[in-house]
């Protein structure tokens, strides 16, 4: 059975002083009641439209009867789902799914009064979770490729609040103190592992600054991403390592640019932004970790203001050359498009769109799916009356 990972950004934690910064992407799990003990494993429910093909779907969401945080299999072909784990919180940065999608390590927001073990190991295929021990004071693990080491960020309240990129082994062990800068977050490992890529601010220079460093001890952080190149606003890598796609802000736009893996961390020229596509400057990107088969082309989110002053999110494909102009792929000012993943066959693209609820203040989401090419609208794949998704963590297919 074929998988593919999801590449997310949920929330951006700024863990020196435990203000979360919340994205489109988060909101669904920010909706609910915070319960204070954890949830076992539930009995699998069907409350879904069956449909005749679709792929296998790990979600993370919110349970719609204020019951936690559950993280589920979506069965796209016959609308089933199940209930893997529920937590009691949100998580404090995106879960982070091991490569062969058989596992993920989920950080809950601390409970109150704050509870010493707050950071497990969840087994995906049978929904086993594990404390990981030894970890105070670590945030935001994000697991290495071959899924042997976890990256993490360190508070350092004893060195005037600044913060560490430490790498442990999957038990929590550090191996390597790698570095220390004022403010660090949206850590991501090189798809071969031998380096990481992270955001530095500062009181004194609040606009991000995008660095990448090896792995490994006394290493020297190299700068990719100036804050003369624009405002970085989200970043991700591509799946075949050939580079790291940024969405960015000038002066007059918004736009995208695909930085060469040589200028991120390897020894050539410094990167520069070429844009691939660009909108309008009052617009926002959010990248989704979605790319076509052949690596060509992705699927990004752009939030806009119509003319009555409203907020719609649409999706719209991305040729990654720049060769062709970005094609918008929904046109739903009903539905907040948050996630989204491309079929291995290339053929569709599956969607996570929510909805505002009125009476309840709540975002519901379902999962929908639509023609790469934009040749068909948007049909509902699944939707439940308990579970709103909010992520699509791996994908089976």
């Amino acid at each position: 059975m074929g998988s593919r990972m999801r590449v997310l950004k949920l929330v951006h934690s700024r863990s020196n002083n435990k203000e979360v910064n919340v994205s489109k992407l988060a909101r669904i799990f920010i909706e609910g009641v915070l319960l204070i003990s954890i949830l076992g494993i539930l009995i699998p429910t069907t409350h879904a439209r069956q449909n005749d093909e679709g792929p296998i779907l790990l979600v993370a969401g919110v349970d719609l009867n204020g019951e936690g945080y559950p993280v589920t299999r979506v069965n796209l072909g016959d609308g089933s789902e199940n209930t893997l784990v529920t937590f009691a919180s949100r998580p404090v940065c995106p879960p982070s799914v091991f490569q062969d999608g058989t596992g993920l390590i989920y950080e809950m927001v601390e409970a109150q009064p704050p509870a010493p073990e707050n950071v497990y190991h969840v087994n995906t295929q049978t929904g086993v979770r594990e404390t990981l021990n030894g970890i105070d004071g670590l945030n935001c693990p994000v697991v290495s490729p071959a899924g042997d080491k976890i990256a993490w960020v360190r508070n350092n309240p004893e060195i005037d609040g600044g913060q560490t990129l430490v790498v442990t082994d999957m038990q929590g062990t550090i191996l390597h103190e790698i570095i220390t800068h004022p403010n660090i977050y949206d850590v991501e490992w090189s798809p071969g592992g031998s380096a990481l890529i992270y955001n530095v601010t500062s009181d004194e220079l609040p606009f991000p600054a995008l660095y990448s460093i090896p792995v490994e001890t006394d290493a020297e952080p190299r700068a990719f991403w100036s804050r003369y190149l624009g405002l970085a606003d989200e970043y991700e890598w591509i799946p075949d390592g050939s580079g790291v796609l940024v969405a960015y802000h000038t002066e007059d736009s918004a736009a995208l640019s695909v930085l060469s893996t040589d200028c991120v961390i390897g020894l050539g020229p410094a990167c520069e932004a070429e844009p691939i596509a660009t909108f309008s400057g009052e617009d926002v990107i959010d990248l989704l970790g979605a790319y076509s088969p052949t690596v060509q082309e992705t699927v990004i989110a752009v939030q806009a203001e119509d003319l009555n002053g409203n907020l719609t999110t649409d999706l719209w494909v991305v040729d990654l050359l720049g060769s062709t102009p970005a094609l918008q792929l929904t046109d739903t000012p009903d539905l907040a498009e948050t996630d989204a993943y491309w079929s291995l066959d290339g053929e569709n693209i599956y969607f996570i769109g929510s909805q505002f609820d009125a009476d309840a203040g709540t975002l519901t989401g379902g999962i929908y799916s639509i023609a790469a090419d934009g040749g068909s609208s948007a049909g509902l794949r699944f939707a439940s009356p308990v579970f709103s998704p909010g992520a699509i963590l791996w994908v089976y297919e």
